[in-house]
C-alpha cells in the first residue's frame, strides 16, 4: 500500500534582517563609498596612509550602523503606532510553511515528501 500524507500549514520562525528600504539603501551606499575611498587612499598614498585608510573604513561602518539603527527605530515606532512600514522588523518572526502530516518535515514540493517519501494528497477546495 502506498504511503500518503497531507500538506499541513504550520508556523515556524524565520530569521531575517530587513529595514526601512531607503535608509537601508543609503547605508549600503555609504559602506561602498567608504570601502572605495579607503582603498583609493591606500593606492594613491601607499602604506604611510594606512591610519587614514582605516579611519575612513571604520567611519563608514559606524555610519552604516547608525543608519541601520535609525531605520529600525522608525520601523518600531510605526509598529507601535499601528502604521504600515516597509519590510519587517529585524530578528526572527513567525511564518507559515507546509509540513508533512506523516513525518512533520518541511515540504519542498507539492507532490511528495522528501523526508519520508509519502505522496501528498492535494487539499480539497
Amino acid at each position: 500500500m502506498e504511503l500518503t500524507a497531507h500538506s499541513i500549514p504550520k508556523r515556524r520562525q524565520a530569521k531575517s534582517l530587513a529595514l526601512e528600504s531607503l535608509i537601508g539603501a543609503v547605508a549600503m551606499v555609504s559602506v561602498l563609498i567608504g570601502v572605495v575611498a579607503a582603498v583609493a587612499v591606500l593606492i594613491f598614498f601607499g602604506f604611510p596612509a594606512i591610519v587614514t585608510s582605516l579611519s575612513i573604513l571604520v567611519g563608514s561602518l559606524l555610519n552604516w550602523l547608525f543608519l541601520q539603527s535609525l531605520a529600525e527605530i522608525i520601523r518600531l515606532l510605526k509598529k507601535i503606532a499601528k502604521l504600515d512600514y516597509a519590510g519587517v522588523i529585524s530578528g526572527s518572526h513567525m511564518e507559515m510553511v507546509p509540513t508533512c502530516s506523516h513525518c512533520d518535515a518541511t515540504l519542498r514540493n507539492d507532490v511528495y515528501c522528501d523526508q519520508c517519501g509519502a505522496r501528498l494528497i492535494p487539499p480539497s477546495v
